[in-house]
């Protein structure tokens, strides 16, 4: 399977940190947020990835090399028209995840679900259960819960939770 993160934004919620740097670069408990991602899709066995890049593309290459493809965007396309342009190379099944946002998700569990090509992904949270719900477009009552953590880092709350959450983890996993 390949991947798509979604990486062109300009970043403008988190600035300042995001006036000398791009959002996907952003240190999350001492890795870039893109990092994590990319470590977390490798759990999965998913080496194929492909980012799209607008700012400060060259600070990107540079820690990566060519560990991952590169889709340069001069100005932002959209994740749309980015998803529409890199179709050839992603093929039939693909998984696109935003190139802020962090989670757990059993990725192999919602991997055999995505043979139904048409779900969409809404979060779930009721102050204890925290989630993901995905829903059949073509048949909207038809929905698959996953517990997992999920979190949005592109705001400076956002930021904050997962610092939280993974300098947490760290000290567990430290015991």
């Amino acid at each position: 399977m390949k991947a798509l993160i979604l990486c062109g934004g300009k970043g403008s919620r988190l600035s300042p940190l995001t006036d000398t740097q791009p959002k996907c670069m952003v240190d999350v408990a001492g890795k870039p947020v893109l990092k994590r991602i990319v470590d977390y899709l490798h759990t999965y066995h998913i080496y194929d990835i492909v980012i799209n890049i607008h700012k400060y593309p060259e600070q990107v290459m540079k820690y990566f090399g060519n560990d991952l493809l590169y889709y340069y965007e001069p100005e932002p396309l959209g994740e749309h028209i980015t998803e529409q342009n890199l179709r050839v190379w992603l093929g039939d099944q693909y998984l696109v995840m935003n190139g802020d946002t962090l989670t757990d998700l059993a990725l192999d569990r919602m991997v055999n679900l995505g043979k139904d090509k048409h779900l969409t992904v809404e979060s779930i949270s009721n102050g204890i259960y925290t989630g993901i719900k995905f829903v059949n477009i073509n048949c909207p009552t038809l929905t698959y819960n996953f517990h997992c953590w999920w979190q949005d880092m592109g705001t400076p709350e956002g930021l904050k939770k997962a610092i939280q959450y993974y300098e947490a983890v760290g000290s567990m996993s430290n015991m």
